[in-house]
């Protein structure tokens, strides 16, 4: 046993072991950043919910509590607010449309809507070079 302090090895194990630790941390630590920060680059569903008094709601589920659920609806210009907190025993049906789109804006929040089409600047006949 002597030999073995004398030696120095359990230096060499300490390191070892030091460097496992460190990794293992470094892998953890990367795993909740991805976890976390992924969500902000990848888009969630949109769900379209009619709750039963009428009112109809499209936007992306950001919290669920008991009972209650925070949607972000995003279109602060119709709303004024971009967040809504809905009691689950309002809703009447919760839907995910396909259709439905997510345009980033700058300004009064994220849009969310339908397509009803497109619509060119440009009149018939006239190139655009």
């Amino acid at each position: 046993m002597v030999n073995f302090w004398k030696s120095g090895e359990h230096w060499v194990f300490l390191t070892a072991f030091t460097l496992a630790l460190v990794l293992l941390l470094i892998a953890c630590f990367l795993w909740i950043l991805l976890q976390n920060g992924l969500v902000a680059f990848w888009p969630r569903e949109l769900v379209w919910i009619t709750q039963t008094d009428g009112r109809k709601f499209l936007g992306e589920i950001v919290k669920q509590e008991e009972g209650k659920i925070l949607l972000k609806v995003g279109n602060r210009d119709l709303y004024g607010y971009s967040f809504r907190w809905i009691s689950q025993h309002q809703i009447q049906k919760a839907q995910y449309p396909l259709e439905a789109i997510l345009l980033e804006r700058e300004e009064y929040g994220n849009f969310y809507g339908f397509v009803k089409g497109f619509h060119s600047p440009l009149s018939k006949g006239e190139k655009s070079w």
